[in-house]
Formats: structure tokens, C-alpha cells, sequence
């Protein structure tokens, strides 16, 4: 697995540890391994483009709407397009660090339960 950042590095780096733990056996370690991968490379860029296209989107609408289509609407345009794309590629990252932290939540939880079913007298 390879991890995105600081914190989805560490975070990523536990989950895989949690999945050794799985028995090889395990029908849904595939899936969870597959799923881990998919959150610990996210980069943002899908949630950044749907930002850059709701801002080209509201851009445009005001544009029309205004018709004004002077230097400062032009510069604040710019702006709020950066913006938003900065914004957008950022909460995809959060997002998926947040989806990691509760699948590393998920699994720590379902390895106690797993050991919980061991008896050992």
C-alpha cells in the first residue's frame, strides 16, 4: 500500500498491519485490502475537478445573469476558481483520510471481536 501523506502514511501503515491479522481464509480481506489501497492513493482530484466545475458553473451563471464582464469580475472569477479547486482537491484528502481512519477503526474493532470468539481455558 502505498501511503498519500503524513497522516494517511501512518494511518495506512496500521491498516496493513490489521490486515496481516486476518486469516488468510478471510472471504472480505480482498475487499478490504483493495479498499484500503483505493483511500491510502487518493490524491483529491476528482472532488478538485467537481469543484472547478461548480465554480466554472456559478462563473458563468453570474456572468450571463450580470453581464458584466469587466476586469474585476474577471479577476474575482479567477479567484474564486482557484479557490475552490484548492479547496475541493484538499477535502478529497480529508475525506479520504477520513474513510482510512474509520476502515482502520473497523478493523481494530473486528480483530478484539475475533479474538473475544477464541476461548482459551
Amino acid at each position: 500500500m502505498t501511503p498519500g501523506g503524513h497522516f494517511r502514511g501512518r494511518t495506512a501503515i496500521a491498516i496493513e498491519a490489521l490486515l496481516e491479522n486476518l486469516p488468510e481464509d478471510d472471504a472480505e480481506k480482498a475487499v478490504l485490502t483493495a479498499r484500503a489501497r483505493v483511500y491510502a492513493q487518493e490524491c483529491g482530484c476528482a472532488m478538485g475537478g467537481s469543484f472547478l466545475a461548480a465554480a466554472l458553473a456559478m462563473t458563468l451563471i453570474y456572468v450571463v445573469i450580470t453581464r458584466d464582464l469587466s476586469v474585476r469580475t474577471c479577476i474575482a472569477s479567477i479567484a474564486l476558481i482557484f479557490v475552490a479547486s484548492v479547496l475541493g482537491k484538499v477535502t478529497g484528502i480529508w475525506l479520504a483520510w477520513v474513510k482510512l481512519v474509520l476502515l482502520r477503526r473497523s478493523l481494530a474493532r473486528r480483530q478484539v471481536g475475533m479474538r473475544q470468539r477464541v476461548l482459551v481455558h
